[in-house]
């Protein structure tokens, strides 16, 4: 198992950099997506420690399911058909149409509603620093992370 803390180093310096900087400007946020919870939480608690609660606070960090599940909150009216969601819905074992989502749709849901939804995307575009923090899964992450300009534009099929 490679050595993450040398990649979440580097994530919170380069997070710091941009937001001391002002290359990531009020009111743009940084946003750094993971896969486990604890690579979530920890770059956010260094962002903070190193630049300060004001400007750490403009640095979200998530895993991609509490991302994803934070899409499906803020933007469920854009879901349609089958896909449709009460405001009280849950996550729970086993899909309940209109009333809970099992974690396995979390993603799916999130990316149909970013794909489908204008406002959604304009929403997360005007929020946030076009930056994500990447690494390969294949090599060490402290030698292949980076954080990199994105597009939040939906994917052409050709």
């Amino acid at each position: 198992m490679p050595d993450r803390e040398p990649a979440i180093r580097r994530c919170s310096q380069r997070a710091d950099f941009l937001l001391r900087t002002r290359s990531c400007r009020y009111p743009k946020r940084i946003l750094a997506i993971s896969f486990k919870v604890d690579a979530s939480t920890n770059p956010k608690a260094r962002v903070r420690r190193r630049c300060g609660h004001q400007l750490g606070e403009r640095f979200d960090s998530f895993t991609f399911h509490r991302f994803a599940l934070r899409i499906i909150q803020q933007f469920r009216l854009a879901l349609t058909g089958q896909d449709v969601l009460a405001a009280d819905f849950s996550v729970g074992p086993a899909r309940i149409q209109g009333q809970s989502i099992t974690f396995r749709d979390m993603i799916p849901l999130a990316k149909t509603i970013v794909e489908g939804s204008v406002i959604a995307r304009n929403a997360l575009r005007k929020h946030t620093a076009r930056y994500s923090w990447t690494s390969s899964r294949t090599a060490p992450i402290s030698s292949t992370a980076s954080l990199r300009p994105v597009s939040l534009e939906p994917a052409r099929n050709s």
